[in-house]
């Protein structure tokens, strides 16, 4: 079997997805969900199981894993709505906002961007988000285009 071609029967995953079937359970990510732009140089989050998450059922432990995840170290996430701050209750949607010493404060030369980052220093995504009681962050709808 090639590196990263899929299970020993030589699946290849689902439909391209990077997802791999194995035949046992729920079908599993090939690599870890994460979340990076050019602003947060390169990632923000990535999707890896707490320790105490990987004693739940495999079917339970991939709705975790099929999550862009938990901020990297050093990095904040937020989701912000109408109401301000949302609730981590992975239910309440909102505006994903990102912060952390690698993170863009602001593009060069250009004053015309102010708006894409909030007056206390976290950059605004325009992603909708959510963020569930472990901190795992999911960007439930299609990305921006």
């Amino acid at each position: 079997m090639e590196s990263g071609s899929g299970n020993a029967d030589g699946d290849r995953g689902i439909g391209g997805s990077g997802i791999v079937n194995t035949g046992i359970g729920t079908p599993q990510p090939a690599a870890p969900s994460c979340l990076g732009m050019t602003e947060t140089t390169p990632l923000a989050t990535v999707s890896h199981l707490k320790p105490h998450l990987k004693k739940l059922p495999q079917d339970e432990q991939y709705l975790y894993r099929a999550k862009q995840g938990t901020p990297v170290p050093f990095v904040e996430i937020r989701v912000v709505n109408e109401k301000g701050e949302a609730p981590w209750d992975g239910k309440t949607l909102g505006e994903l906002q990102i912060r952390g010493p690698w993170i863009s404060g602001s593009y060069y030369n250009r004053p015309d961007t102010q708006d894409a980052f909030t007056n206390d220093g976290w950059l605004r995504t325009g992603d909708v988000a959510t963020i569930d009681p472990e901190g795992y962050m999911k960007l439930p709808t299609a990305p921006k285009t």
